[in-house]
């Protein structure tokens, strides 16, 4: 059961990492259809105007492509370690570099989404900028606990 889950996990990783590189690619056609069809479906309140929903494409486009990018690497660091839960052999090294990578891609997607906000503020981006800094110091403290298991690894494997 555990190894049936433990392919499931790859293999929608897998999924979710090469999905996101072709909606990342599309993204600049894709948010430009999201501005025009937000100003045509607004109910409440005064109609925005497209160009004023427009003047925001070039700020949110450079925050969703570079967030998109941190986020697929770390898609990237899953996909790896993933692979050594594959092998039986998680606690090694390069899952601890692994957690430290995907920590400060965390971190960074959420001081991204933290700066945009003050210029173009959604709540969907304070959520994105909270879940992330979450996740950062989350795998940060996954990599000293990882660490610290690689060194007992070696130890025993030092003492058979």
């Amino acid at each position: 059961m555990n190894s049936r889950l433990n392919i499931f996990v790859k293999r929608m990783l897998d999924v979710l990492f090469f999905g996101g590189i072709v909606l990342w690619a599309l993204m600049p056609v894709l948010l430009r259809r999201i501005l025009v069809l937000y100003t045509s479906l607004a109910q409440h309140g005064p109609k925005p105007e497209l160009s004023a929903v427009m003047e925001a494409y070039v700020p949110t486009l450079i925050s969703v492509i570079t967030g998109g990018a941190l986020a697929l690497l770390i898609l990237w660091e899953l996909r790896r370690m993933m692979g050594t839960v594959l092998a039986d052999q998680c606690f090694v090294k390069e899952n601890v570099i692994s957690l430290r990578r995907m920590s400060r891609y965390g971190i960074a997607i959420a001081a991204l989404f933290f700066i945009r906000s003050f210029f173009f503020f959604t709540l969907s981006g304070t959520l994105v900028s909270a879940v992330f800094l979450i996740a950062g110091l989350f795998s940060q403290v996954l990599s000293i606990v990882f660490d610290k298991a690689v060194q007992y690894k070696l130890e025993n494997d030092l003492t058979i």
